[in-house]
């Protein structure tokens, strides 16, 4: 089947970096410090919020066995002078309520409470029950943390995590919401429903194409479920990209979708250049950006081929985001050249021919070219595409 589409993606570049080993981390990291102050101010900008906590905490008994400890909370706010906490644990479940006058403590299990007079604020009560009575709440720090805190000084340990990922459960109803909204339907908006009135006055107007990029097989179900076209982002060795293939049609086809209505395609890192060392340069960066979305965490890097999983497991490893898509990075420039040649196509025009008709003759429609990465030379992308488009493309 020949590829009917190409598109050619011309990577962003910017200026390459030095290659050197990376210092070691500190212990107290100020992006964590800087991200509590910007919560926090946050927080101190709006009237009244709700924050609930899940906790899990590992401790080890007596006979070295790990013991997992669950916990959890629930924040009711209203500045200045109001708070409900709702905190429970294996051990304690307490309520803590702030009425502007006084804070009254209820321990649930045991059906008693206390009550002592406060302050007219929430910090300057949370201070008082801390200095007199050596009590605190968890995350007592989102009401009275600021930008520049004496205490960041005093911090010994801090780690910026980011966000949570997304669950694949909650990614897969995001994506089907937004197949009904480009479709006409009605789509929940809180407490509203929401929709695209003006395509009902345009009857026949083809629906806008819904397209997944996944790189494991559990997003690959959800785009074989749901999606119009699949880019998969998975290298460009045609039995691993066709396996992927295989897995989206046979899951089209057990939730009831043809998957003849389905357009696959994939990402390749591509360069077309006659020294095989140029064309390996200039996709180094990327490739080890692609080869990264199969380390993430809870992927089963067995399950990989070969090159990939020695390659995933090292990226798992040393993938540095300060240097994200940059060849010139220390972990770029570990891949080995046998890895690059596998999962990119770069070289001579007879190489990349022989492994673009490879890959067309697979199944797909399309394939999104990228012909570099970031602090790669231009000239190299620039004469790859050109003769990409000029020596490849009418072969296939």
């Amino acid at each position: 089947m020949k590829i009917a589409t190409w598109i050619v993606a011309a990577a962003l570049g910017c200026c390459a970096i030095e290659a050197e080993a990376a210092p070691p981390a500190a212990e107290v990291d100020p992006k964590a410090v800087d991200a509590l102050a910007r919560m926090t101010a946050y927080l101190h900008s709006i009237p009244a919020f709700q924050i609930t906590l899940q906790t899990q905490r590992d401790d080890v008994d007596v006979y070295g066995q790990l013991i997992t400890l669950g916990a959890g909370a629930v924040y009711k706010v209203r500045r200045p002078d109001a708070f409900l906490i709702d905190l429970t644990s294996t051990s304690i479940a307490s309520k803590y309520v702030y009425d502007g006058k006084t804070v009254t403590v209820y321990d649930t299990r045991t059906n008693a409470y206390a009550k002592v007079q406060a302050p007219a604020t929430i910090r300057a009560t949370l201070d008082l029950a801390e200095q007199k009575y050596g009590a605190t709440v968890p995350l007592d720090d989102l009401f009275n943390w600021s930008s520049g805190d004496p205490r960041a000084k005093v911090l010994t340990s801090a780690h910026f995590v980011g966000r949570a990922p997304e669950r694949l459960a909650e990614f897969a109803q995001k994506v089907e919401q937004l197949r009904t909204y480009l479709r006409g339907g009605s789509v929940p908006r809180g407490t509203v429903d929401g929709r695209v009135e003006w395509l009902g006055f345009m009857p026949g107007l083809p629906p806008v194409p819904l397209e997944l990029v996944p790189s494991g097989p559990r997003v690959t179900e959800i785009a074989a479920t749901f999606a119009d076209r699949i880019s998969f982002a998975v290298g460009a060795d045609p039995d691993h990209v066709a396996s992927f293939i295989a897995h989206a049609r046979a899951h089209a086809e057990k939730v009831g979708r043809d998957p003849s209505e389905i357009r696959f395609g994939a990402w390749i890192n591509a360069v077309l250049n006659d020294d095989e060392a140029v064309a390996r340069a200039a996709v180094r960066g990327t490739a080890a950006l692609w080869a990264r979305f199969s380390a993430f965490r809870g992927r089963d890097i067995r399950s990989l081929p070969g090159p990939l999983a020695k390659a995933a497991e090292y990226l798992r490893a040393h993938y540095d985001m300060a240097s994200h898509g940059v060849g010139a990075s220390a972990h770029a420039q570990g891949l080995p050249d046998e890895f690059l040649d596998w999962f990119t196509v770069v070289g001579s025009a007879d190489r990349v021919r022989q492994r673009m008709q490879a890959l067309a003759a697979i199944g797909l429609d399309y394939c999104y070219v990228v012909p570099g990465a970031l602090g790669f030379a231009d000239a190299v992308g620039a004469e790859s595409i050109a003769r990409i488009a000029r020596e490849i493309v009418p072969s296939l």
